[in-house]
């Protein structure tokens, strides 16, 4: 390959990543709430769930999507 081949194929994998990705920084901000909610990126808006609905996940491991869903669900 050349060094312009290889630009190209790296430039096009970097953009396909940057794709997919949420750019957090452009999202709308939410107002300080002293430290009761979470942020979280859902629908590609900045949503915050309280930390009480939050709870533990399952056997104290990482929570599930659906254990998020259903906690911005109550907020």
């Amino acid at each position: 390959m050349t060094d312009e081949e290889i630009k190209t194929y790296v430039t096009g994998r970097i953009d396909a990543l940057l794709d997919g990705m949420t750019d957090v920084a452009s999202l709308p901000q939410a107002e300080p709430d002293g430290g009761t909610t979470l942020p979280f990126v859902k629908g590609g808006r900045l949503v915050a769930a309280p930390v009480a609905a939050l709870g533990g996940g399952a056997d104290d491991g990482a929570l599930t999507v659906e254990e998020i869903d259903a906690a911005i669900a109550s907020a």
